[in-house]
């Protein structure tokens, strides 16, 4: 009976050991943190909105680690127009519905300590593109002048949106309605000519009109 009694109280001492020990390292704990960073991101951080593309798989990795660097698991709670498949490393995102939508991610350690972070999403169908118009001169011809529209861009880009179309246009009279971001024209006379450029997306989205005043004397 004697030995019993001994037994039972060490194995108390062990338990109160146990919770202190649990205890102590609760109270020094420090929460676990998650970033992400989007497929053309360098590095991972706490990014808090985006956008997505309807019809198109937005991806997204993540990491959540605890103070040793030790991964965690990630848990996604989410709008109902929103759709995702999840491993250990990424997340593809889906867009059903256009609008505000909110995604959530959380992770916990295995002390408790816990970490959200809440992504905004702005869902849309299309952004129509920009057209940006130059006009430069060529070496030796005084009529002549090179119409730039390189740096046009769809604002959708990264979403595989890019200019399809170029419209040209000159005193209100379209010259080129082309695939080509660059064309020749020749002034007939000196003057004062308002040109005019309008780009298309490839989902057929037209750009507001863009114009320069260009004086040949």
């Amino acid at each position: 009976m004697k030995y019993f009694i001994i037994i039972q109280f060490w194995f108390f001492l062990m338990l109160v050991a146990c919770n202190t020990s649990d205890d102590y390292f609760k109270k020094f704990n420090q929460k676990p943190e998650i970033t992400i960073k989007g497929i053309n991101d360098g590095s991972f951080s706490r990014r808090e909105s985006d956008s997505i593309k309807i019809k198109y798989e937005y991806h997204l990795y993540y990491q959540a680690l605890d103070v040793r660097g030790v991964k965690l698991p990630v848990y996604v709670n989410c709008d109902s127009h929103l759709s995702y498949e999840i491993d250990d490393e990424k997340i593809v995102i889906s867009a059903h519905r256009t609008g505000k939508r909110k995604f959530i991610l959380s992770t916990k350690d295995i002390f408790g300590a816990t970490d959200q972070l809440t992504i905004d999403f702005e869902c849309f169908e299309n952004l129509k593109p920009v057209a940006i118009l130059e006009i430069e001169d060529i070496p030796g011809f005084r009529f002549e002048k090179k119409l730039n529209a390189s740096k046009s861009y769809d604002q959708d880009e990264k979403y595989g949106g890019k200019i399809s179309l170029y419209r040209f246009i000159v005193n209100k009279k379209e010259i080129d309605k082309t695939y080509h971001s660059e064309i020749n024209y020749t002034f007939p006379l000196s003057g004062e000519y308002k040109i005019e450029l309008q780009v298309r997306d490839n989902d057929n989205t037209w750009s507001d009109v863009t114009h320069k005043i260009l004086i040949i004397n």
